[in-house]
């Protein structure tokens, strides 16, 4: 998923012909391109793209085989219309709006919370009440009476792309 891929082809040959594009049926040419099994691309654009490879043995040419890859460098998108509410078994319950990522889909999301408001997870205090949850919603039971609960949120795509966090929002228990 990286949009820098390596391939390793399978079986010995003495040369290799390859191709990496967007259509799922190209055939490489008949041009020896490398003769190391070990195949790299750099800095690929996000979306799916085909790896399609020939290897030569024997002085013929093998038939070509695709590989279909996804390329996903993208942060996916912060989820909206955060809420937070007590409720009155003793609980916090968040709620909010479906984040979203073009490419390969959201995961799940990742709940920090704090007793400061508009906390910065690269400074304050802060922790972690939930690493991946699929859900939309989530209940906190872990709050005392009397305190304030702040909370933000990030997007976590299928291939690990974590996107921007939302703005804190917040609950008070009585």
């Amino acid at each position: 998923i990286s949009n820098s891929p390596i391939f390793v082809v399978d079986g010995t040959g003495t040369g290799y012909s390859y191709k990496m594009d967007f259509f799922p049926d190209t055939v490489p040419e008949e041009t020896i391109m490398a003769n190391d099994s070990t195949i790299s691309f750099s800095n690929r654009t996000d979306g799916v793209q085909y790896f399609h490879v020939r290897v030569k043995n024997s002085g013929a040419w093998s038939d070509t085989t695709h590989y279909k890859i996804m390329i996903d460098k993208t942060k996916p998108l912060a989820p909206q219309n955060t809420v937070a509410e007590f409720l009155e078994d003793g609980t916090i319950k968040l709620s909010w709006g479906s984040g979203s990522d073009s490419y390969s889909g959201v995961a799940g999301y990742k709940i920090y919370r704090s007793f400061l408001r508009d906390f910065d997870i690269r400074f304050d205090f802060y922790e972690i009440v939930s690493e991946k949850t699929q859900e939309t919603t989530f209940i906190d039971p872990n709050v005392e009476a009397g305190k304030s609960y702040h909370y933000r949120l990030q997007t976590i795509d299928t291939v690990g792309n974590v996107g921007g966090l939302t703005s804190s929002f917040v609950a008070h228990v009585p």
